[in-house]
């Protein structure tokens, strides 16, 4: 999960260096792989707004552009096809430090002659800058931004770069990385707004939804938004969207994802004027169904996969990837908004039929509380009112036939002083538990009673509560003693010691020792004429490639030999 830190100071402050700041989280239990500076290092790189766009005189795909930069006018030479008069630009002055674009190495740009015409900088794409990996055209900035501006005031920045762990998907949120430097820090969270003014007409009047096995998608939430208009969505959006490693692509879709970022909750707009009709089914695939998603596959379904339908068409894999056919165009007006709740073990198994893991799925897979699709809905029709000038449907549908209680685990003061070793009062657990966005209630039994946050899926038991206290209040607070036993021997194992003496006598014969999977595949039980049915088979397996269990080294060992062979 890519932060940037000018985007999560929109929820928390905090009062120490960014360096100490990733050392604090590391500590907490959110590993900062890396802390990454962007403009530190730019130099002569200022905003510019282009004057005039002309043709090259000696060349058919450049062009020559004058740029004001504020305190003088310049010459440059730009091959890039969207360069047009009167646009605000990334420009770089001559021994400005910049990213190469075919080999991604730094280098220091110099002035230079260009089929005889002296260009005297350049008009920077993204990927030049280091902010992303658009390179097909030059990067376009809010016109309301001054010329002659240091471009490392606008778009300077620092990014940490976090490991998440399979059980915590509040990790691939901004809100869930502010409750965490909240509690290392002491400060307050500032929620985002979800407050938004609805519109006259009723979304129950055109769109139904149907949710058959509510085990798989345990909520479903819509609403229809319209009298959108596509555009651009504004610098300051695109801008963090780059950041956190998104392609800006428009405002309805650049929405969806910044909530995702925000939030954590996955959202997915379709055209509502390219749907066949109103009825939206939440229904298992049909064996041979296929669908065109967005990055323009034709996919073959199985029944094990959960698909949006509109009808008897689906038009998107659930949790994983919308379908093409009804996806936010230029001219689309209007569109069904959805937030749902999918079934995680589905969701990552369907994703590894398909071979297609997408920042959706990524999410779902983890598992998500079914009361944050409500709060993702809301957030995202806001901002889609005020960008896209969006008028929302009066009332939302939501699909929640089997209604969750937020888990409500409980604190004795006898087991987190018990677990961690030292006195601790529960008013100081109290308080550590809601800087991490937890409410609690205390007894007259010595006893809290704690009510989890939409956004933690991972916390259930009384032992997750010791566990968030003691990174809270940090794990050097926990008292050390030397072990109260020796010791005990070594005692070797005879067969260990066999079986390391056999290999290493192997190994001096010139023997080379193969360690393949246990799993292998149908073709392989093919190579030594196995019949895969007699074969014992894995109920949900990762890839075709490990299906069945071995019964034979034999097509492991050929497997591993043919590329050794091939080099």
């Amino acid at each position: 999960m890519r932060v940037p830190l000018s985007w999560l100071r929109d929820f928390v402050d905090w009062p120490m260096a960014d360096q100490d700041l990733a050392d604090r989280l590391t500590m907490a239990g959110l590993e900062v792989a890396a802390i990454e500076s962007i403009g530190a290092d730019w130099g002569e790189c200022f905003i510019g707004k282009v004057v005039s766009v002309g043709r090259h005189p000696n060349a058919d795909r450049l062009s020559l552009c004058t740029v004001d930069i504020g305190t003088t006018q310049v010459q440059v030479v730009c091959g890039a096809p969207n360069v047009a008069a009167g646009q605000t630009i990334a420009f770089a002055n001559p021994g400005s430090l910049l990213v190469n674009a075919k080999d991604g190495t730094k280098h220091t740009l110099q002035s230079a002659v260009i089929r005889g015409i002296r260009s005297e900088g350049m008009i920077c794409s993204e990927k030049e800058l280091g902010l992303g990996e658009d390179h097909d055209g030059i990067l376009v900035l809010d016109d309301a931004l001054a010329a002659g501006t240091p471009l490392a005031a606008v778009l300077g920045d620092t990014i940490l770069d976090i490991e998440t762990t399979a059980n915590r998907p509040d990790a691939l949120s901004l809100l869930g990385i502010a409750y965490e430097v909240a509690a290392i820090s002491d400060s307050d969270v500032r929620f985002p707004e979800l407050q938004y003014d609805p519109g006259p007409d009723s979304i129950k009047d055109s769109v139904s939804v149907e949710v058959p096995d509510p085990a798989l998608c345990p909520r479903y939430v819509a609403t229809m938004i319209q009298n959108l208009e596509v555009a651009p969505s504004p610098g300051w959006m695109q801008d963090r969207l780059r950041k956190a490693g998104f392609r800006p692509i428009n405002n309805i879709v650049d929405i969806t994802n910044y909530v995702m970022l925000e939030l954590g909750q996955p959202l997915h707009a379709f055209d509502s004027q390219r749907l066949d009709s109103g009825a939206i089914i939440v229904r298992s695939a049909h064996a041979g169904e296929t669908i065109k998603t967005l990055d323009e596959i034709t996919r073959k379904l199985d029944p094990h996969t959960l698909v949006i339908a509109n009808g008897d068409t689906p038009i998107a894999i659930a949790g994983i990837i919308g379908g093409a056919e009804t996806e936010v165009i230029s001219t689309s007006k209007s569109i069904l908004l959805e937030s749902a709740s999918f079934h995680p073990f589905n969701t990552r198994a369907s994703s590894g039929r398909l071979r297609l893991r997408t920042e959706a799925s990524l999410r779902f897979e983890k598992g998500l509380r079914p009361d944050l699709p409500l709060m993702g809905l809301h957030r995202a029709t806001r901002l889609l009112s005020e960008i896209a000038g969006g008028i929302p449907a009066r009332e939302v549908i939501d699909v929640y036939p089997q209604k969750r209680t937020p888990p409500t685990p409980s604190l004795t003061k006898s087991r987190l002083q018990g677990t961690l070793g030292f006195t601790i009062s529960l008013n100081e657990a109290k308080v550590a538990l809601s800087r991490l966005g937890f409410s609690s209630t205390q007894d007259k039994t010595e006893k809290l009673q704690v009510t989890v946050p939409p956004w933690r899926s991972d916390i259930s038991l009384e032992d997750d509560l010791i566990e968030e206290v003691a990174r809270v209040i940090g794990y050097d607070r926990i008292p050390t003693h030397p072990l109260s036993h020796p010791i005990p021997s070594y005692v070797p194992n005879p067969m260990r010691m066999l079986k390391k003496t056999i290999t290493e006598s192997l190994v001096r014969s010139a023997f080379q020792e193969v360690v393949t999977y246990p799993l292998i595949s149908a073709s392989d039980l093919a190579k030594v004429s196995e019949d895969p049915k007699s074969s014992l088979a894995i109920a949900n397996p990762l890839s075709p490639e490990h299906q069945f269990l071995r019964t034979t080294l034999v097509p492991s060992i050929l497997n591993t030999l043919s590329p050794n062979v091939r080099r």
